[in-house]
């Protein structure tokens, strides 16, 4: 997931909620209250780290808020919004309800509603936790909404999860309260861990809690859901939580460092082992496999399809896959500021040795652990140690969003192929952004006048300086464009957007007037420029009105991918085009039929335990083009992180994750390459998007995992014959939590 993945999970989430859809918990009176002991944190699923604000009082000293879902007046109150309940007994003894959910459409299970006693002040909790289960045969989607005022979705005042459960599975669903105080109204975050993968969004005032309700899907569909335990909990003890290595200060884990001895100690025998390491036996200067013979040198790499496998071909001819690691750099940083400072027990002063450690307003204790064993001028033997690893892991490129200076490689190492991010304002060579509205958080009015003009100078200021470098694999677009959201933002755009006059000028030369318009879609627009989209986030779009957003949306990526792929090739005519990383799946196929058109090869970010196969080879039927998988990868919390992504038992069982992702993909003929994501575990306080769900090949502390470097070894040694289908792929699925 990413680096522009957020608003796409935010707007997912909100179209969801925004149907009406409303939520019922067991916070009521009509539960009943029983006494809980502390918990350990170790094990806890989301916990959060930001502080409450400074007029918030301390959690109440009795006991946490506990309410038991056992008492008749429970079923009494889920009857009466139209959800059949039953009472739950274990030996005799009263342990829950039952809820079933039908197929029609309504406002939410009322947990807490006003009017019926619940609890309104939460703070000093940290999260809300409700003990639930699938009591059906079918996985379940379901959503929790929180807010200050019944039926609301003021900014500020309204929060959202989506929990997608497993049939036949009980957890402890546990929601952060302490995060929704502070983070960016409307931007989304993902969390894991025991229940499984749920994302979230929204910023709520703690003091007035006057709603919560639980839906399946966005109102409708049928399940049955066990409702055991409804219980505020906190709160969690923040302050200096975080250790002087950038760990959690609390627990242990053989990775964890607990002084400047040991960092370096770690940092001596990983050294021994990297000295002697150059390449793989079976490749040649390029990292191309050394056994096949070779084909047509073009002194580029390019794609080729040969006996039914495509390949990357390297500039010498000699067939090439790709596999790598996505943003090597020197460090992450976290952002520090007055919701974030007191997590840690010690922060580097701003001058002297650890000035390099700040960027703005965030500190990276990546860097700060690299200073510690190499000194203040750490930059040069950072790269050196991850040219080495990448080599020792066996890895045959360098993924997105990595160090530049990285890319042309380090002086007494043999280099790697790479890859660049396009026409980014992030590349070194860049100067303004594009200036030219969007439609969506992403994507920019291709229609626009000046669209044209403002892609060819970021080109042209990006990548010219690539086009001449052997060594280059190619260019992406983009990253992750949200395309979900094109209909509702277009139709919602401003009257003067180019974009926006082009679709209704469209829809007004099919359908002459509004009224014939709106008998086609079930609309009731009073005139063309009044027309919205009718369909919420989570609905299938379905009719006429699905047809013709299908086919403007076509043609305008059609628009947007032939631009940026002109001003790419002007500026650099000599390296593949690679795609803007779809992350969708194919949802979208008009969007995968209008880029084929116009790139070398398919991204895609697909993050799955392991390739939806099926999936892939829908892509492969519509666009013809070879397909890259450029993001992906697997999480556990044992070793500190707070949240995940793809969740998997243990560090170990991310081993097994890379192996089996890794090989399965590499089998399929139409597959050229894929990048991990990524080099370094996320900053425990969270990037600069609050996002910490993704574990790394390597620690805050710089220590690999050796889990995932004995399966990149073991994987990289024969993703060649792996690809050639000489081998079968390592078979084994990784296990969830």
């Amino acid at each position: 997931m990413r680096f522009n993945f957020v608003y796409a999970l935010y707007a997912n989430l909100r179209g969801v909620l925004a149907a009406g859809v409303l939520l019922h918990s067991c916070l009521a009176q009509s539960c009943t209250p029983r006494d809980v002991s502390t918990q350990s944190l170790m094990h806890m699923t989301a916990e959060v780290l930001a502080p409450v604000e400074a007029a918030v009082p301390p959690a109440p000293q009795a006991p946490p808020v506990v309410m038991a879902c056992t008492d008749p007046s429970v079923c009494a109150a889920f009857e009466q919004d139209g959800y059949p309940c039953r009472g739950i007994a274990q030996d005799g003894t009263p342990v829950g309800v039952e809820v079933t959910f039908d197929a029609p459409a309504r406002d939410g299970l009322p947990l807490a509603v006003p009017g019926r006693g619940a609890r309104e002040d939460w703070r000093g909790f940290d999260w809300l936790e409700l003990d639930i289960a699938n009591l059906g045969t079918e996985q379940l989607k379901l959503s929790l909404i929180l807010r200050n005022d019944p039926a609301s979705w003021e900014d500020g005042k309204s929060a959202g999860f989506i929990l997608v459960l497993e049939a036949a599975r009980r957890v402890t669903w546990r929601v952060p309260l302490r995060h929704l105080q502070y983070t960016i109204s409307g931007w989304a975050w993902e969390l894991g861990g025991e229940a499984g993968s749920f994302s979230g969004w929204g910023r709520l005032e703690l003091a007035h809690v006057r709603e919560v309700r639980l839906m399946l899907g966005s109102g409708g569909g049928q399940g049955r859901v066990g409702l055991y335990r409804a219980e505020l909990v906190g709160p969690f003890e923040w302050r200096g939580w975080v250790d002087r290595y950038g760990q959690r200060k609390d627990g242990t884990w053989p990775r964890k460092v607990r002084s400047d001895a040991a960092l370096l100690e770690a940092d001596t025998q990983e050294q021994q082992r990297l000295d002697p390491v150059t390449r793989f036996a079976d490749r040649d200067d390029y990292q191309a496999w050394a056994m096949r013979p070779q084909r047509r040198a073009t002194g580029y790499f390019r794609v080729e399809r040969i006996d039914g496998r495509w390949w990357f071909v390297a500039p010498n001819g000699r067939l090439f896959f790709a596999t790598g690691i996505n943003v090597i750099w020197p460090g992450l940083h976290a952002p520090i500021n007055e919701q974030t400072q007191e997590a840690y027990e010690w922060l580097p002063p701003h001058g002297g040795l650890f000035t390099k450690a700040w960027k703005e307003q965030g500190v990276s204790f990546h860097i700060v652990n690299q200073i510690r064993k190499w000194g203040e001028h750490y930059e040069a033997r950072s790269r050196e140690r991850a040219v080495r690893r990448q080599l020792f892991w066996g890895f045959t490129s360098i993924g997105n969003w990595s160090d530049w200076e990285l890319l042309r490689g380090v002086p007494g190492l043999p280099r790697l192929p790479y890859v660049t991010y396009g026409p980014n304002v992030g590349n070194p060579t860049s100067t303004e952004p594009m200036n030219v509205p969007r439609i969506t958080q992403r994507i920019h009015d291709a229609f626009h006048p000046d669209f044209e003009r403002e892609a060819h100078r970021m080109a042209h200021h990006s990548l010219t300086g690539f086009k001449d470098d052997p060594w280059l694999l190619g260019h992406f677009i983009d990253n992750e464009l949200d395309w979900d959201t094109f209909a509702e933002r277009l139709l919602a755009a401003p009257g003067d957007l180019p974009a926006k006059q082009w679709a209704l000028a469209t829809l007004q030369q099919r359908y002459q007037n509004v009224a014939v318009l709106n008998a086609a879609w079930g609309t009731t627009a009073e005139s063309f420029a009044a027309l919205r989209w009718p369909f919420e986030h989570d609905q299938t779009p379905t009719g006429a009105a699905a047809r013709d957003m299908r086919e403007l949306r076509g043609e305008f990526a059609q628009r947007w991918h032939s631009t940026w792929a002109r001003a790419i090739r002007a500026a650099d005519p000599h390296h593949l085009l690679l795609g803007s990383r779809i992350h969708l799946g194919d949802k979208y196929p008009e969007v995968i039929a209008a880029s084929a058109k116009y790139v070398d090869v398919m991204s895609l970010n697909h993050y799955r335990h392991g390739p939806d196969v099926a999936m892939l080879e829908r892509i492969y039927a519509i666009a013809q083009k070879p397909i890259f998988i450029g993001e992906y990868g697997h999480n556990s919390l044992e070793e500190g992180l707070l949240t995940t992504a793809v969740p998997v038992a243990s560090a170990s069982e991310r081993g097994t994750g890379f192996r089996y992702y890794t090989e399965q993909l590499a089998a399929l003929p139409y597959v050229i390459g894929s990048h991990y994501f990524q080099y370094w575990d996320e900053p425990i306080t969270g990037r600069s998007d609050s996002e910490t769900a993704y574990n790394g090949f390597v620690n805050v502390a710089d220590i690999p995992s050796e889990p995932l470097v004995a399966a990149a070894r073991a994987t990289n040694a024969r993703i060649y014959a792996v690809h050639a289908g000489v081998e079968a792929p390592f078979a084994v699925a990784p296990r969830k939590p």
